[in-house]
């Protein structure tokens, strides 16, 4: 997404912290039991299974309408950059260090 590419992925878990539906293609799904032994620790864990189908049409969107998948790569690149860029990383950092300086008491130590 930073390099201005189109993001295809399933519309669930980590990746939608930063991706949602106008910069990415994200894919329905539908969660699933994880079977036990095909994890360690599954248990009461789920899968997101993948809508074939869907990827595919939105596979074919993006080849369909590169005007509209152009402007969706364009937000995607300018959302990454500011929410995961290294000056927003940065600001982000630095308030979380100012905060944890603010609960110092007079004599320097930590809560």
């Amino acid at each position: 997404m930073r390099l201005g590419r189109a993001a295809l992925a399933t519309g669930w878990s980590g990746n939608v912290d930063f991706m949602d539906k106008s910069n990415a293609l994200l894919v329905d799904y539908k969660l699933i039991p994880v079977a036990a032994g095909d994890y360690p620790e599954s248990e009461g864990q789920v899968w997101a299974e993948p809508d074939v189908e869907h990827a595919a049409s939105l596979a074919r969107w993006a080849l369909d309408n590169p005007a509209d998948l152009r402007d969706m790569t364009r937000r995607a690149r300018h959302d990454i950059v500011m929410k995961m860029g290294d000056r927003a990383v940065g600001l982000r950092m630095l308030e979380r260090l100012k905060a944890l300086d603010g609960r110092r008491d007079d004599s320097g130590a930590h809560d």
